[in-house]
C-alpha cells in the first residue's frame, strides 16, 4: 500500500523553488520550506548543541521494541545497521557492509563489512555479533514487525559465517524486501545478547540503567527524569568526503514533554531548537505565530504512518448498492470534496460539481423527499461503520456523515469496539462504508502486508477473482526484482486494479513538518516519512 500513498504524495509534496540558504528550497509558500536533497554542507564550523523538542520519555530502551518517535530516534542515534535508506531516492545504501553480491536468482546474499567498525566501548564489531543478532530474529523476535520485514514469501533464512568480516545469507523463495529490512535491523554486541537468557530478559534487562552498546554516531551521555543527553560517539566508523567525522554535532539533547502544548509553548520561547507538529489546529497557531519571524524555519516533510482508508462493501457474493462503481465514485468525491479542506488527503480529487460525469445523473432525489433514489426509484440508505477506540477515526466518520448528508443521502453512523467492528465487516458483512487505519512506512514488506499479513485482509474487498490473480502475481514479481525500474512498473499496475473500481478511496492521512531554528542546517527527512534519519543525525548542525 505504500505505492499508493507515494503516488499520491509524489503530487502533494512535489515542489520546487529557488535556493535559499542551507540546504532548503522555497516551495509555493515562501514561508515553507522544502528539502533540498543534492545540498550538503559538508565543512561546518562554529557549531552549537541541539535540542530536539519531542512528546513522551521513552517506554523502551530495547532497541527491537522502539514504537514511538523518541524511540526510533534513539535507535537510529545509538546503533547502526547493514544498510540504510537514502532519504531522497528512499532506495537502500550500504552502511556497515563494504560490498555484496546478490546471485542472478535472487536467493543468496554475498556481504562483506567494513573492517573499521568499533562499537561505542572501543571493541571491534565482527560477523560473530552480527549472527548473534540475526539469532534473535528465530526467538525473541519472531513474529514481530521486524520478523515480518524479513519473511515474506521465503520461508527460511539461512546464516554462514565466513569470517570476521564475510557472510552469507541466504533464503528460499526471493525477497526484494531484505535490503529494507537490513535497513532497519540493529546490530548489537555479541556477548550481550548472550546474557538475555529468557523473553523476560529481553524485555526488561535492557533498560535506561542498562542500555545496550551500539555502534551509531552517539551515546548516551546522561538520562534525567525528562531529558535525554547524547554526546559524539568517539569510535563511530564514518567520514566525509573532507575525511571529517560524523557526526558533526558534539552533543543533541533529547527534551520530552508530557503534552504537546508544553513543548510548543517551549519552542515558542526558544528553549528546543526542533519541533515536529502535524498538519491541524497547532500548526495553523504555530504559523500563524511565526509567520513574519525569520529566526524560525518551516519544513514540509512526510506523513504519519497511520492512514485511514475509506473502504466500500462490494465483496464477492454479497449484493448491495455498493456493487455500483459509479455510486462508490459519486461518494468517494462527496467525501475529498468536502473535507479536503480539513484533512489531509491522499487521492485524486474533483473539484467542482459541474465535472462529475453524466452517469452521476443517475443519483437524484426523484421523488423530492430531501433524499437520493437510484434509478429503481429505491431510497439509498447508507450504513457507515467505524471503531470508536480511535478519536481521529470517529471524527473523520462524523465529517464523512455530515457531507453525504449535505448531498442528500440517507446515510448512519455506528460505532464499535475494535472486535465488534470485525466481525461487522467481515464476518456479518453488514455496511456499505467503513473506515479502516492501517500503518504504511517505507517498505516493500508493507504494500505487500497490506494484502496479508495486516490487521485487515483487503482480498475480501475484491469482487473481481482475475484481478486478485493478477495481484497476486505481481506481488510475486515484485518480490522477486531487485531492479527498482520494474519495481515501479509493478506497484503503478497494481495501483491500476486496486483503484480502477474505486474500493479504498480516499485516504486520509496527517501530514507533519517541522519548525527548525533558522540556523540548523544538513536536515534530511525522508519524502514519505517523518521519522529522523540516520543521514540526518550524522549531518545535523547548528550554527552558534
Amino acid at each position: 500500500m505504500k505505492i499508493i500513498l507515494i503516488l499520491s504524495l509524489l503530487l502533494l509534496t512535489v515542489g520546487c523553488g529557488k535556493k535559499t540558504q542551507q540546504n532548503f528550497l522555497i516551495s509555493d509558500n515562501e514561508r515553507i520550506y522544502n528539502i533540498n536533497y543534492d545540498y550538503k554542507e559538508d565543512s561546518p564550523e562554529n557549531i552549537a548543541d541541539i535540542i530536539f523538542g519531542v512528546e513522551n520519555f521513552p517506554k523502551t530502551f530495547n532497541p527491537f521494541k522502539a514504537r514511538t518517535y523518541t524511540e526510533n530516534l534513539l535507535v537510529a542515534s545509538l546503533y547502526s545497521t547493514l544498510f540504510l535508506v537514502d532519504p531522497k531516492t528512499e532506495i537502500p545504501q550500504p552502511n556497515l557492509v563494504k560490498r555484496y553480491e546478490i546471485s542472478g536468482d535472487g536467493l543468496n546474499y554475498r556481504l562483506e563489512i567494513l573492517d573499521n567498525i568499533r562499537f561505542s566501548d572501543g571493541s571491534t564489531l565482527s560477523v560473530k555479533d552480527i549472527k548473534k543478532s540475526f539469532l534473535l530474529l528465530e526467538s525473541y523476535l519472531k513474529n514481530t514487525e521486524l520478523y515480518n520485514s524479513f519473511y515474506i514469501q521465503n520461508k527460511t533464512l539461512n546464516f554462514k559465517e565466513i569470517d570476521e568480516y564475510n557472510f552469507e545469507l541466504s533464503i528460499d523463495v526471493p525477497n526484494s524486501n531484505l535490503l529494507y529490512a537490513l535497513s532497519k535491523f540493529p546490530i548489537l554486541k555479541e556477548k550481550e545478547i548472550e546474557d538475555i537468557k529468557s523473553y523476560e530478559d529481553f524485555i526488561v534487562s535492557w533498560s535506561k540503567n542498562n542500555i545496550p552498546t551500539g555502534s551509531g554516531p552517539f551515546v548516551i551521555e546522561s538520562i534525567s527524569k525528562k531529558n535525554i543527553a547524547l554526546t559524539r560517539n568517539p569510535n563511530y566508523f564514518k567520514k566525509n568526503k573532507n575525511n571529517i567525522q560524523y557526526p558533526y554535532s558534539d552533543k543533541i539533547f533529547l527534551k520530552t514533554y508530557e503534552n504537546k502544548n508544553k513543548m510548543i509553548i517551549d519552542f515558542t520561547n526558544m528553549e528546543c531548537d526542533l519541533i515536529k507538529i502535524s498538519c491541524n489546529e497547532d500548526f495553523s497557531n504555530l504559523y500563524k505565530y511565526f509567520e513574519n519571524k525569520e529566526f524560525v524555519k518551516i519544513i514540509s516533510t512526510g506523513f504519519c504512518e497511520n492512514k485511514i482508508i475509506v473502504t466500500y462493501n462490494c465483496m464477492n457474493g454479497y449484493k448491495n448498492d455498493m456493487e455500483d462503481s459509479a455510486l462508490r465514485g459519486r461518494i468517494s468525491d462527496i467525501i475529498a470534496r468536502s473535507l479536503k479542506n480539513r484533512y489531509t488527503i491522499l487521492d485524486t480529487m474533483m473539484d467542482d460539481k459541474k465535472n462529475e460525469p453524466s452517469y452521476y445523473d443517475k443519483f437524484k432525489d426523484i421523488n423530492y423527499d430531501g433524499y437520493i433514489e437510484d434509478g429503481n426509484m429505491k431510497n439509498l440508505s447508507l450504513n457507515l461503520v467505524a471503531f470508536e477506540e480511535n478519536e481521529d477515526v470517529k471524527k473523520i466518520a462524523q465529517d464523512i456523515k455530515k457531507a453525504l448528508l449535505t448531498e442528500e443521502f440517507s446515510i448512519n453512523l455506528e460505532l464499535y469496539p475494535f472486535y465488534r467492528f470485525v466481525e461487522k465487516i467481515y464476518y456479518e458483512k453488514d455496511f456499505d462504508i467503513a473506515l479502516i487505519n492501517y500503518k504504511f512506512n517505507n517498505s516493500l514488506e508493507d504494500f505487500y502486508s497490506l494484502f496479508s499479513k495486516s490487521d485487515f485482509t483487503f482480498y475480501p474487498f475484491f469482487d473481481n477473482s482475475a484481478d486478485l490473480e493478477t495481484i497476486n502475481e505481481l506481488l510475486d514479481n515484485l518480490l522477486r526484482t531487485n531492479k527498482k525500474e520494474k519495481q515501479d512498473r509493478i506497484k503503478k499496475r497494481i495501483l491500476e486494479l486496486i483503484s480502477k473500481n474505486q474500493q479504498f478511496k480516499p485516504i486520509f492521512a496527517e501530514k507533519n513538518y517541522y519548525f527548525i531554528n533558522k540556523n540548523i542546517d544538513n536536515f534530511f527527512i525522508a519524502k514519505d516519512s517523518d521519522y529522523i534519519n540516520l543521514e540526518t543525525i550524522e549531518r545535523i548542525f547548528k550554527y552558534k
